[in-house]
Order: C-alpha cells, then structure tokens, then sequence
C-alpha cells in the first residue's frame, strides 16, 4: 500500500495528474520499471527499448531521459547520452542535471564543456563539495593546473577530511607550470562558441560562450552572442523561446558597453518580439 501511494505521488509530482495513473502514465512507469531492471542486469540495449517506450507515452519523462542517458553512456554512445542529458535540463534545469550531463562530457573527453556544466552546477549548489572536485579534475585533465589547485583547496575549504582533494593537490606541481592567462582562455572558449553557432550546434555554443563569461565577465561579446543562440536554439528545436534569458544577456552587453547602438537596436528588437511573443503564444495554445 506504502508502495503504491508513493508511485502515484511520485506521477503526480512529475505531472501526470491523476487521470492518468492507470493509463499512459502507469504505462510509462511501468516501462520505466522495466527499463531499470534491464539496466540493473547490464543488459544496456533492453533498457533503451525500454526507456524510449517511457519517454514516447509521456514526452516530457525527466527520469526516463536521464536513465537511458545513462546506458548510453555504458554503451559509450556519449553523444546520445548527452542529447538525453540536454533534453533532461529543458525539462528541468536542476543541479543534478547540469552534472550527470558534465559527467558525460568528461567520459567523453569534452573537458572544457563538462567544466561549463560543473560550473553551472556550482552556480546551482555552491556549497557542494564534490562539484569543485569533479571540476577540479577536468582542469587537472587539460593541464590546467593553476584552476584544478583553486577547486581542490575549495573542496578542502568546504570539507576539510576530504582525502581525495589532500591527494589531488599532493599530485599537482608544487610549482604550477605556467597557464593561459584567463583572456587567452576567454578567447579560445568564445571562438568555439561562434564555431559552434555557425554549424547549428546551439547547446555547445551556449556553453562555450559561459565559459568565456566566467573567465572573463567583462566579455561583452560573449554575452551577445550568448543572447542570440539562445533565440537560436529556440527556433531550431522548436521550443519556447526565452526571452528572459536572451534579454539578460543583451543587457549584460549594452552594460559593459553602453554606447554600443548595435547593442541597443538588438535589445529593442528582442523587446518588442517578447511582447509579440507572448500576444501570439495565446493563440497557438
């Protein structure tokens, strides 16, 4: 009895609603189930049947997502695993998204986009010690020595038993080699992202362009063109755009340079489309 009114609470917080407890919903739940099984004997590719049959009775199926994310990842199909990672963070843009997709990135070898999402994560929960670890390897990964030793005395700060930070410092150079300047890395970073733009790769640009604004918040560039991906991942996948966050990042810019006319015409424009927007969105739905 315990069992059952933890599922239906679990479909209700997830958004079935209760008419749908006995159908599509508890159809999806089940295929879930069974997915999790599968997943747990290591039989990867029956779980996927499994997870994609969830994620097609309910679309917007954050845990199925993450969880055929993950069996991709064992069947080392990083780059399905971190589609499912992206779509899991449109549903919900939680910590635990942004990092499980930064876990990706790193099995991958994408060192400098898992390091945007730990960056987020952190954003996300300051406070949680392993994120600064997580990041910190990645940095140590690239050679990047100076930032890995700045996590891992921050993993310290945060919990100062933590052994695997006392032996990560204890492994770095006691003298760290000479890093790029975080301008030169703000750079590299920002013409990722506009290489990523050009060819529709809207996500990783996106990340590109946050990584030059943590190295470099005064990068009124990386702001910009942040702010038009973001339209331009919405026009892409068809999803809502957001505006919100599109017109932050044009304020950002216009900030940093205030007599930037480009600036203000683009701000204006994503203003007044805002307000069209949402007039038409009324009328879609």
């Amino acid at each position: 009895m315990k069992k059952r009114i933890f599922v239906i609470i679990a479909m209700l917080l997830l958004g079935f609603g209760t008419s749908g407890v006995y159908g599509q919903s508890a159809a999806a739940w089940a295929a879930s189930n069974r997915g999790e099984a599968a997943q747990n004997a290591g039989n990867f590719d029956q779980a996927i049947i499994e997870f994609t049959e969830a994620i097609r009775l309910y679309p917007d199926f954050e845990f199925a997502y993450s969880c055929r994310a993950y069996a991709y990842s064992q069947k080392r199909d990083y780059d399905r695993a971190i589609s499912d990672r992206t779509y899991a963070i449109r549903i919900n843009p939680n910590m635990h998204n942004y990092e499980s997709r930064g876990f990706t990135y790193r099995d991958k070898g994408d060192y400098d986009l898992a390091i945007a999402d730990f960056t987020q994560a952190i954003r996300l929960a300051p406070n949680n010690w392993g994120l600064y670890s997580n990041r910190g390897w990645c940095y140590r990964a690239k050679g990047d020595n100076t930032h890995a030793r700045e996590d891992y005395e921050t993993v310290l700060r945060l919990d100062p038993n933590n052994g695997v930070a006392r032996q990560a410092l204890a492994a770095l150079p006691s003298t760290p080699a000479p890093a790029q300047n975080n301008q030169q890395l703000a750079e590299a970073a920002f013409a990722r992202g506009v290489a990523a733009e050009l060819q529709g790769d809207m996500d990783r640009a996106i990340a590109e362009f946050t990584e030059a604004i943590r190295l470099n918040p005064n990068d009124d560039e990386a702001y910009f063109y942040r702010g038009l991906a973001r339209l331009d991942r919405s026009s892409l996948a068809d999803f809502d755009v957001d505006y919100e966050a599109a017109l932050a990042d044009f304020e950002s810019a216009l900030r940093i340079v205030p007599n930037d006319d480009e600036y203000r015409q683009v701000l204006e424009r994503v203003r007044n489309g805002r307000l069209l927007y949402l007039y038409e969105r009324r009328f879609r739905r």
